[in-house]
């Protein structure tokens, strides 16, 4: 098991970020925002909005009632297939690069003002993965409700499991766990990342909430989306129109808007 002590003082990771670390908020790269915008609205019921960030011209968030729930980053073909991006939530970004960096990884995108919302950053795990960091001031993505679409977990395929979670686990302050199958599962801020083995990919895959896994399942693909593994599955995976992929679980909806 890979774990990493946080009493000591001096220590930069899970105490410089001040027990933050949650899974806190996703957003989806398009080629093409109409269609991103159209499955999205008719899937979780989200409307789209746009928003000023200097670094990220066109950058439309998405709304479930009056909760901000992700982000739609428009970008040009040339630059890649739809992807989703995990962001980790921070109380201080500047010691979380810090701790990124001493830990192995790195910081690609440095930190963008979003409005009066927050701050984000982008950042890559010492195997190339991409994920971002989300410092919160009037926004704070992880304490909205349970509804539709809602972030509740990931998945991180990775060429070494073990190197990736250690690096997560020093980095964050997560708690991780080795299973049988050479997957890890890791705690992270109250939601569980599994850690799993892919050679072909390093990449986070969300998971998001929804009433019903099969009806959910049945309306992407209605909408152009494909399903990639069964329905039956606790956590099936899904892909929008452009291939952006994700996994649905069935969660009790608690939240209103």
């Amino acid at each position: 098991m890979v774990r990493v002590a946080t009493k000591n003082s001096e220590d930069v990771s899970a105490l410089a970020i001040g027990g933050s670390g949650r899974l806190a908020w996703f957003d989806v790269t398009s080629t093409q925002i109409d269609i991103s915008q159209e499955f999205y609205l008719n899937l979780f019921g989200w409307k789209s909005e746009p928003i000023e960030i200097a670094e990220a011209p066109g950058y439309l968030v998405m709304r479930s009632g009056n909760q901000i729930m992700a982000g739609v980053d428009p970008i040009d073909k040339s630059k890649g297939p739809a992807v989703w991006t995990i962001f980790v939530s921070t109380t201080d970004l500047r010691a979380t690069a810090q701790s990124i960096e001493t830990h192995g990884g790195a910081m690609t995108i440095p930190p963008a003002q979003v409005l009066n919302l927050g701050r984000m950053a982008m950042a890559r795990d010492p195997e190339g993965t991409v994920f971002g960091l989300w410092e919160p001031q009037e926004y704070s993505p992880a304490d909205i409700p349970i509804v539709e679409g809602k972030l509740v977990g990931a998945r991180l395929a990775t060429v070494d499991p073990e190197s990736a979670s250690r690096f997560y686990v020093e980095a964050f302050g997560w708690d991780s766990r080795d299973e049988d199958d050479g997957s890890v599962t890791m705690q992270c801020g109250g939601m569980v990342a599994h850690v799993q083995k892919d050679l072909q990919a390093n990449v986070w895959t969300p998971t998001v909430a929804v009433a019903d896994v099969r009806t959910s399942c049945r309306r992407v693909a209605e909408l152009g989306g494909s399903v990639l593994t069964g329905e039956a599955e606790d956590e099936p995976l899904v892909a929008d129109p452009l291939g952006a992929l994700f996994r649905l679980r069935t969660v009790a909806m608690v939240g209103g808007t």
